[in-house]
């Protein structure tokens, strides 16, 4: 009896073990650390490290509003895009 209490609460926290070590990941992989438009050598630090090209970019919205960002451009380039 006690054993199986035992393997019943071990399975329980691997569990509860696995899915808060899964949300941290996820929040890693899915929500990287934004870096202000003012930090563009720190910006270009981290596109270099994946072999990356910061290129600057300026949109005007509608509003007249500028918006300002960068646009990295990977060193394999397969034609997908991802925008923060």
């Amino acid at each position: 009896m006690r054993v199986l209490r035992f393997v019943q609460r071990l399975v329980a926290c691997y569990a509860i073990g696995c899915v808060v070590i899964g949300a941290v990941l996820g929040e890693i992989a899915f929500r990287p650390a934004r870096i202000p438009i003012n930090r563009r050598v720190e910006a270009q630090e981290v596109a270099g490290q994946f072999g990356g090209v910061l290129q600057d970019v300026v949109i005007t919205a509608s509003d007249e509003v500028r918006l300002q960002g960068w646009f990295i451009r990977p060193a394999a380039d397969k034609g997908d895009a991802a925008i923060p």
